[in-house]
């Protein structure tokens, strides 16, 4: 008695959800079936767009900047000023005091620290986190422009923290010539020519390194360091490997005791990382196309399906390209846990269409009947996922600045596998599944789990209240 009265009052909750449901099933047969609709109307076209689709993402995919993680604009803007022959207390009242005075009448300003020591002032302020960083250095710049400092004082250096702005690139330059000489030489010969390296933002010698009073060696031997930053849009590896091989031509004009030694290379080191993972993507990849034709035991299924993995991840990357995003061991991980999901809508929807082509069904009817079937439920299931994903990316603050671009790439593949999903497979299907006389190794597999699987079907269908 009391189990009626649970399930008369089950049926009750859920009466209006049902109305829901099937509006919905009825809104999304005329309009979300457009797309495969045209896609099995033009399919020729269809496959050809999506050969195009994955040719771009190839060339995409060698366009995309290189670099370690994501660039984070972090709020900071940073004042250096040398002051020679000064001791911290004059430091301080000539130049870190002034200097204060202007990083506290900024807007959003949340914290205000200076650092006053022989010869050097060193000021930052923190802000709020979304501020025009770029707007607040311009106006500290302006204001610093404005102050009058003691005549020895060295022109202040305002800057914001970013990633961007350390060098990707650090040189020893060695020589047994005295360091005024060494310094002269670097200044003259080489800093210019690595000026011109395509992608090189800048080329210096670091204040602390090449200052007065400043002694630098390196292996017994008087030194200067160059420091090469890269420009905000450029690929790191390539920006490397093309000023290295500058300094190689560079070296043939120089004296014979001259020495370069890397101390620095972001390049090798970021590629070895973004290969590494770039082939766990192709291994993860590989490995479930292997698990649908363990499954399936047919290739021409198996490839309808597994044309969505890279076509999906492919695409994905077009968008990031288009959003002017880099590739990174972020966005890598995000494809690479894309890559185990993408291919999950068109197995459902090339098994279905499979069906329909073994009861006989014309393969074109066959196509669109067995998409329109699963088309709601794969689109329900893609759009779980991605809300799973995406609050990621409003975590806020500059954990967001990491997160975001994340779940960005995750909702482009997973998009993207579905667009696949309705278009693209069941256009293939309808080109390359045939109808089997006698009976497959993937029916007899099927028929074999179904036997398994129906009396537990059927026994938590007879306890539905037992069951939930």
């Amino acid at each position: 008695m009391l189990l009626t009265r649970l399930a008369f009052l089950l049926r009750l909750v859920f009466m209006p959800f049902r109305a829901v449901i099937a509006f919905v099933e009825t809104v999304f047969e005329r309009f979300g079936m457009i797309p495969t609709r045209l896609a099995l109307r033009v399919r020729i076209v269809t496959i050809i767009l999506l050969v195009a689709l994955i040719a771009t993402g190839i060339w995409s995919y060698t366009r995309l900047q290189v670099e370690f993680l994501p660039s984070v604009d972090f709020p900071l803007v940073t004042v250096v000023t040398f002051y020679p022959g000064a001791s911290p207390e004059t430091v301080l009242e000539d130049v870190t005091v002034p200097i204060e005075q202007i990083l506290l009448e900024q807007e959003n300003v949340n914290l205000v620290q200076s650092s006053s020591s022989l010869n050097l002032s060193v000021a930052f302020a923190e802000f709020e986190f979304g501020s025009d960083t770029v707007a607040i250095e311009r106006a500290v710049q302006e204001a610093v422009d404005r102050l009058e400092f003691p005549p020895t004082v060295a022109e202040p250096n305002v800057g914001r923290l970013n990633f961007q702005q350390f060098p990707v690139l650090q040189v020893s330059v060695r020589s047994n010539q005295p360091p005024e000489e060494l310094k002269a030489m670097v200044e003259r010969d080489i800093l210019p020519r690595l000026r011109e390296v395509p992608g090189v933002n800048s080329a210096d010698i670091p204040a602390n390194a090449g200052g007065e009073g400043v002694i630098n060696r390196t292996n017994g031997l008087p030194s200067l360091t160059i420091g090469v930053v890269k420009g905000p849009d450029d690929n790191t590896v390539e920006v490397t490997n093309a000023a290295l091989a500058e300094l190689d031509d560079i070296k043939t004009g120089l004296p014979p005791d001259v020495e370069f030694t890397v101390t620095e290379n972001q390049g090798p080191e970021i590629q070895d990382s973004i290969d590494t993972l770039g082939r766990e993507v192709a291994l993860g990849a590989v490995l479930a196309i292997l698990v649908i034709l363990g499954f399936l035991l047919s290739v021409r299924p198996t490839f309808v399906t597994g044309i969505s993995i890279p076509a999906s991840l492919l695409i994905g990357i077009i968008v990031m390209n288009l959003q002017g995003m880099s590739l990174n061991l972020v966005t890598l991980g995000g494809l690479a846990i894309a890559a185990g999901r993408v291919v999950d809508d068109s197995i459902v929807v090339m098994e279905n269409i499979y069906r329909h082509i073994q009861d006989g069904e014309d393969r074109l009817h066959a196509a669109y009947e067995g998409t329109k079937e699963v088309a709601l439920p794969i689109t329900i299931a893609t759009m779980t996922t991605i809300a799973v994903f995406a609050p990621l990316g409003f975590i806020g603050g500059i954990v967001s600045e990491f997160f975001l671009p994340f779940a960005l790439v995750i909702t482009f593949a997973l998009l993207a596998s579905l667009a696949v999903a309705l278009t693209a497979v069941p256009a293939l299907a309808s080109f390359l599944i045939r109808r089997h006389s006698s009976d497959t190794a993937e029916e007899v597999l099927s028929r074999r789990i179904v036997r398994f699987y129906t009396p537990i079907v059927t026994w938590a269908l007879g306890h539905r209240l037992y069951t939930i």
